[in-house]
């Protein structure tokens, strides 16, 4: 059986080159994120000690709360997009990962 005549595709109304530029797409905004996420892992290795110094080792201020919120909720929220767009894509194109 061709993929184009899948019956997969054929549920989902798609041709097989439609399929394979949605794998495409996906795979290079998932290369892209993991990417961004190890700038960010990189970044946070590379500055922790100097922030422990100055940030962490202080007296707790609004300052230092807010430096708090923005260095982490930039992880929290990879974190929570990234579950969000694996249960997106596995929801409406499961199917097609399964046949690529």
């Amino acid at each position: 059986m061709s993929l184009s005549s899948d019956p997969a595709l054929a549920d989902l109304g798609i041709t097989a080159q439609e399929a394979a530029t949605l794998v495409s797409q996906y795979r290079v905004t998932t290369t892209i994120s993991y990417a961004v996420l190890s700038i960010l892992i990189y970044d946070t290795i590379l500055t922790f000690p100097q922030e422990v110094r100055c940030i962490w080792k202080r007296r707790w201020t609004g300052a230092t709360l807010l430096y708090a919120i923005i260095r982490y909720s930039l992880l929290l929220s990879w974190i929570v997009h990234e579950l969000e767009a694996t249960k997106y894509a596995t929801q409406k194109y499961g199917k097609i990962m399964v046949i690529y």
